[in-house]
């Protein structure tokens, strides 16, 4: 039990290190702006998504007390945790048992490979019930005010908030573990982990496209939640037959079913346990798997290209690419994010299609979903003025493209090895271009990908379409110089698992944001423009240029950035 606390102990203090009073003053002291707004944007998140939840919660709570269906809410509350528990552990469990850099040292100490295991579930575990406090708590304490419950129902919220993620971990645990040993047995065993995270966000998609189907029909606020609830009860209570634990601990938190809320307990305290015993004993062997540097194909060395610009740029290119396929955590954090435009199209026309379908007559229940989906929305921009269609596909591709994290995490991702790369004799200016022309090279897939999915499924509207694109890539560009910008002037290198890198960075979010009040900047003078009465044509050519300049601006500011800092980290 000493050497499991003193493990804890490190992981959380070298996870949460940045919150330590003594950091915390350093922090203010050496990079005051840099402190403060990083906290000015956590609390705006935080009460951002606390007070919509707070809004949601409250009218369903209201809905359901007039339709006697309060335990309902319950019954979401537990659920939502559940799904929420099972998407966000799963990178963190992969991480932090699999893919960390502190494989080899951890493997080193004197510790017994189940204490090692044990500490870094707890470590999940504390994490995952944090975020499931901002889920139940507020919904159950609500749900208990409204209803007058009595004292024993706080008792078994506050057992239900505890154990709620612990079944889930435990599941996520186990297909890790099944997923590293499987990629044992393959010779390109890093694929193997990336097409299985690719694989798990696409079915996270899938069920999120299946579920915005639920309030399909809805209008505005209390008609929102109204809908959601009254026309899809037994499809919400069917939803925790899908794992029946929820059921029990919904069902035993509002005291219907005490026999299976003591089993869930028992379940939930058993799980662990042996988990723990199970897995324990190889798991030394398994989390040193993936620190083993794979075996790159013998080509023979001419010394010839090495020497040569293009050669250069060629392998600082091929090590990019290679970078993102090779680790799991890149290529599940850039990849789906590069191709969210035509993904989200696709989707959108598809739910769409469903929704319209499930309205249509019963005769008319053979019709083709996707179909019925491009003629929906076809006859909608039919409405509508050409210079709004460009404008709406441009603004949702160009939201979209911005979120990848490419490029305001290049640096970054060379961690501890930036040192190396900016030793070799290569000209600074090679490594930013080969970042640039990878980062942004994905984002241009994707948008193109994206507006053949517009032309197919939205005929008639090709024109718009490609003035869109047009728009969106001089805009991506300008957002790709500053995110990289950022990242060479402030790139974070003392990163322990690559996950950290690429998902646990501010400075992702910092480019997020540049990325939105650009957007939101060019919106509101679009809509200035279009109600002064100008055509498509001056509009996309007054927006075009005025991005056209501010690609100028920012590729001149990037190359200044990188002679001036790339080197000096």
């Amino acid at each position: 039990m000493k050497q499991f606390m003193a493990l804890l102990r490190l992981q959380l203090l070298s996870k949460y290190a940045d919150l330590k009073p003594r950091n915390l003053k350093t922090a203010l002291k050496e990079k005051k702006g840099r402190t403060i707004g990083m906290f000015i944007a956590i609390l705006f998140l935080v009460l951002y998504l606390g007070g919509m939840l707070f809004y949601i919660e409250t009218q369903m709570i209201d809905t359901l007390l007039k339709f006697g269906m309060a335990d309902m809410l319950i019954t979401l509350a537990v659920v939502f945790a559940t799904v929420g528990t099972i998407i966000l552990s799963f990178f963190f469990v992969l991480s932090s048992l699999f893919l960390g850099r502190d494989a080899a040292y951890l493997a080193s100490l004197p510790i017994k490979p189940r204490t090692l295991l044990s500490a870094k579930l707890t470590q999940v575990w504390i994490s995952e019930t944090g975020i499931n406090a901002l889920i139940i708590l507020p919904a159950c304490i609500l749900y208990g005010i409204k209803t007058g419950a009595a004292a024993i129902f706080y008792v078994r919220m506050v057992v239900v908030w505890l154990l709620i993620a612990i079944l889930p971990i435990c599941l996520i645990a186990i297909l890790s573990t099944l997923l590293i040993r499987l990629s044992a047995l393959w010779k390109h065993k890093e694929m193997l982990l990336t097409v299985g995270g690719i694989v798990f966000l696409i079915g996270y998609m899938y069920l999120m496209m299946n579920l915005s189907t639920i309030s399909s029909d809805a209008a505005d606020g209390g008609s929102m939640i109204q809908n959601l609830l009254m026309n899809n009860t037994e499809r919400i209570t069917s939803m925790t037959k899908l794992f029946p634990p929820t059921a029990w601990a919904a069902e035993g938190m509002l005291g219907q079913n005490d026999t299976m809320f003591l089993v869930w307990i028992l379940v939930s305290l058993a799980a662990p346990v042996l988990l723990v015993w199970l897995l324990g004993y190889g798991y030394r062997k398994l989390s040193m798997l993936q620190s083993e540097t794979p075996a790159s194909p013998k080509k023979k060395f001419t010394g010839r290209e090495s020497f040569k610009s293009g050669g250069q740029l060629k392998a600082c290119i091929l090590r990019e690419i290679k970078t993102i396929l090779r680790v799991p955590s890149y290529a599940t954090n850039i990849l789906p994010i590069s191709f969210m435009p035509v993904i989200m199209i696709v989707m959108m026309n598809v739910v769409v299609g469903k929704i319209t379908a499930n309205q249509a007559p019963v005769d008319a229940a053979t019709v083709d979903a996707a179909a019925t989906a491009g003629k929906s929305i076809g006859s909608l921009f039919a409405t509508m003025f050409p210079v709004q269609i460009m404008c709406i596909m441009a603004g949702v591709m160009a939201y979209m493209g911005g979120l990848s994290p490419a490029l305001c995490t290049a640096v970054t991702r060379e961690g501890k090895g930036h040192g190396f790369l900016t030793a070799l004799p290569v000209p600074t200016s090679t490594f930013i271009r080969a970042k640039f022309i990878v980062g942004y090279g994905l984002s241009v897939i994707g948008l193109a990908a994206a507006t053949v999915a517009l032309i197919v499924l939205f005929p008639g509207f090709e024109l718009q379409a490609v003035l869109a694109l047009v728009l969106c890539l001089l805009f991506l560009y300008a957002n790709a110089c500053l995110a990289l910008s950022r990242d060479i002037k402030k790139p974070r290198l003392d990163w322990v698992t690559e996950q950290e890198a690429v998902k646990q960075n501010f400075g992702v979010m910092i480019s997020m944001a540049i990325s939105w009040v650009i957007l939101v900047t060019l919106g509101i003078l679009a809509y200035f423009l279009i109600s002064r009465g100008l055509e498509m044509w001056p509009v996309f050519g007054i927006l075009g240029g005025i991005l056209l300049v501010l690609c100028i601006v920012t590729r001149s500011y990037l190359y200044k950035t990188a002679e001036k800092y790339y080197c000096e980290k």
